[in-house]
Order: C-alpha cells, then structure tokens, then sequence
C-alpha cells in the first residue's frame, strides 16, 4: 500500500515537472520569437481604449500583438457592425485568445496566428497596439505603407520616436500609470 502511495505521489510530481518545464520552454520561445513578452492588459487600459476608440458601423480595428485578445473582445462587444481583428505570433496568447472566443463567441472577431509585420493593414480603420518601443519604431514604415489618410493608431506606453502624437490620454497613477498615444495618419 506504501509502495502504491509512493509510486502515484512520484508520477503526480514528475508529471507536474515535465508541465512546468514544457509551461518555460513555451514562454521562452514566445518570448524570443516575438520579441515581447506576454503581458495581459490591464481592465483599466481597456476601459481607457474602449473611450479613446469609439468605434462605428463598418469600422475595421487590428489589434498588433493582441495577447489574449482582451482588447478586441472589449471593443467588438461595444460596436457589434464593426469587425476586430487580432494578430499574435505568439503561441500561448494566441491560444488564450482562441478559448476566450470559443467560451463567447463574437460573429465580428478574429484573430491571426501570424507575424502583424507580414499582414496587411489596407483596411484598417483603427489600429492598437502595446508593444515595445523598439518594435513600435519598426512599424511606422508598414504604417505609413499600409494604412489610408485618417487611420488613428492608438500605441499602449510607448510613443514613435519620429512621429508626433496628437494627444495623449493617461490612466491611473504612480507605479499603475499608463498612457495611450494617438496617431492619425
């Protein structure tokens, strides 16, 4: 009987190891292969988006670098004609994002398991994203491709270096401060 207990105990541990090693190698992977780690979005960024982007009928948003796709749940629940796009080459955010749409379903969602860098923006009528500062700098010139006169692009703590916000909106204080900057190109 001690013997039986023991057995099981060291499968359940050895099992519960080998979950944890797969669980690092994975992040690390994605963390290296996309060159940002994930980070969920806090409730209070996407209640600042959800104002700062007011979308309307027939609007197109991309979420670059969706995550668990939060944002585009968020913003596809306020305006059900528009259509929200997430791009995540990341694999477990990715996946993360698959279960919350497949626990609520939304008609005018989706979401790419692809590099942004390698899709096209030409219908966007909004793009957000929060990325790191060296990955926004290396978007502006697929932006300044892709995207029509008038887009707004809303960048999560992270400004371009080389191009001018018009406005700023900050959200909470001290060590929880935030800010979205917003673009119109």
């Amino acid at each position: 009987m001690e013997f039986t207990l023991f057995v099981i105990l060291y499968l359940m541990l050895t099992i519960a190891w080998l979950f944890s090693v797969l669980f690092i190698l994975f992040m690390t992977y994605g963390i290296l292969a996309v060159k940002v780690p994930y980070v969920p979005v806090s409730q209070k960024i996407v209640d600042a988006t959800r104002t700062t982007i007011p979308l309307k009928s027939g609007d197109v948003l991309y979420d670059l670098g969706s995550g668990d796709g939060r944002v585009i749940a968020a913003l596809a629940e306020d305006c059900p004609t528009a259509r929200a796009i997430g791009v995540e080459k990341a694999p477990l955010p990715y996946f993360l994002s698959l279960f919350r749409f497949w626990k609520k379903p939304l008609s005018n969602t989706k979401v790419l398991f692809k590099d942004f860098s390698k899709v096209s923006l030409a219908d966007a009528t909004h793009v957000y994203m929060y990325l790191f500062p060296e990955v926004v700098e290396s978007l502006l010139p697929k932006l300044n491709k892709d995207l029509r006169p008038g887009t707004i692009v809303v960048s999560c703590d992270f400004p371009f270096k080389s191009k001018e916000f018009e406005r700023t909106v900050e959200i909470g204080k001290g060590y929880n401060k935030h800010t979205l900057y917003l673009y119109t190109f």
